[in-house]
């Protein structure tokens, strides 16, 4: 009776452990679900403002050659420019639950634009997505670019971007 019982509880466990990542997909579906509507109301290269909740973030350091990707990252990934006059990359960012996170995005109303673009572009445009928001609107340090993979949209080889920084209100 006692290897039933165990043999029982480990079926019990691989169908936990299936359940938890099937939630972690459809998660992942509603996000770029939303994703697509919110791109599809704002459209490509316009400057929106949205109020945002507090996010909670895993951050580590920027790496030259290291490519972020949702099989690395998960659905909600993307960098971090803190100093507006270098323009530079300097972390990396990963949304996650409040426990794991050790970087606090705050709440609050922020600038944004989508844009799309092919992948081998995505590092050198960080700069002048920069300057274009800045142009359009008046934001305080620092600076978000969210990648979200035009894969979902039939797109391979195009990347949409979503940036964005908090305004100075």
């Amino acid at each position: 009776m006692n290897e039933r019982q165990k043999y029982l509880g480990k079926q019990q466990e691989a169908v936990e452990r299936e359940m938890a990542e099937l939630a972690k997909i459809k998660s992942s579906l509603e996000f770029f679900d939303q994703r697509i509507s919110d791109l599809k109301q704002t459209g490509l290269k316009k400057v929106a403002v949205e109020t945002c909740p507090e996010e909670y973030l895993e951050v580590s350091p920027f790496r030259h050659g290291v490519s972020l990707n949702p099989t690395s990252f998960g659905a909600k990934y993307g960098v971090i420019v803190d100093d507006f006059e270098k323009a530079e990359i300097s972390r990396f960012l990963k949304v996650v639950e409040r426990k794991k996170g050790d970087y606090v995005k705050a709440a609050g109303k922020y600038a944004c634009f989508y844009q799309e673009m092919e992948n081998d572009d995505i590092a050198g445009n960080g700069p002048k997505a920069l300057e274009y928001l800045r142009s359009k609107a008046k934001v305080v340090p620092p600076f978000y670019q969210e990648d979200f993979s035009s894969s979902v949209l039939g797109h391979d080889g195009s990347v949409i971007i979503k940036y964005s920084a908090k305004l100075d209100l």
